[in-house]
């Protein structure tokens, strides 16, 4: 009997490669490696009363996941998209602000210049990265590495990946990625999508609504149809 071809798309086998990635975030931040650059992280929260999170598109939007955890916790939170933090912001950097840098592949144009920048003025910063090797990686005071692997289609298990890392930033454990991992979906049911973008067709504009942490899915959702 000949085997069934396999007939996803790219696309859909990175989203059913998502729990396995996940899984591989958690366990490397479980090794001694990855507990070492989150205990180098936790020094430098607690040195800084500021924090700046820098990026583009998904990657400026993934920080609202954690802002109100990290204001709790008494910080002060900003978002900066990159191209206007290196419009208003790059020639007057603050020693007290610890700055984020978050760009899956380390190389977004405004971003890379917001990081080269900032480590010209010696300033401290943490690039949250796929690319352990890219410009961004090279330029920051500490790297926290995503750990998806390869992607070639859009942003799905990179930005998850993203995610967890602020997750773990701001206080969250590998067994609550673990668990994530278990409960997450895979092989969506084609017929089901197809069905959903028909009922949103006829549609002239969508709105996406969300509060907390949740906002950073809305924002995500948006840009992706918006795209």
């Amino acid at each position: 009997m000949t085997a069934e071809k396999d007939t996803r798309t790219g696309f859909l086998l990175e989203v059913d490669s998502q729990p396995e990635a996940l899984r591989q975030l958690a366990a490397f931040y479980r090794s001694q490696p990855g507990e070492e650059l989150l205990k180098r992280w936790r020094s430098l929260l607690e040195s800084h009363e500021k924090v700046a999170f820098i990026g583009m598109g998904t990657s400026g939007i993934a920080p609202l996941l954690v802002r109100d955890t990290l204001i709790e916790a008494d910080r002060a939170v900003s978002m900066t998209d990159a191209g206007e933090y290196i419009h208003y912001c790059a020639d007057n950097p603050r020693d007290d602000t610890l700055h984020v840098l978050i760009s899956q592949s380390g190389e977004s144009a405004e971003t890379r210049k917001a990081a080269l920048l900032l480590s010209e003025a010696s300033c401290p910063t943490v690039a949250i990265v796929n690319d352990e090797g890219s410009t961004m990686a090279r330029a920051a005071s500490l790297v926290l590495p995503i750990k998806a692997g390869e992607e070639k289609s859009i942003s799905n298990k990179t930005y998850l990946n993203t995610l967890a890392v602020l997750h773990l930033a701001a206080g969250g454990t590998d067994g609550e990625l673990d668990r994530l991992a278990g409960a997450l979906n895979t092989g969506l049911d084609e017929e089901q999508v197809i069905r959903a973008a028909e009922h949103l067709s006829p549609a002239d504009s969508l709105h996406f609504i969300a509060r907390g942490p949740a906002l950073c899915s809305a924002n995500q959702l948006a840009l992706t149809f918006m795209e």
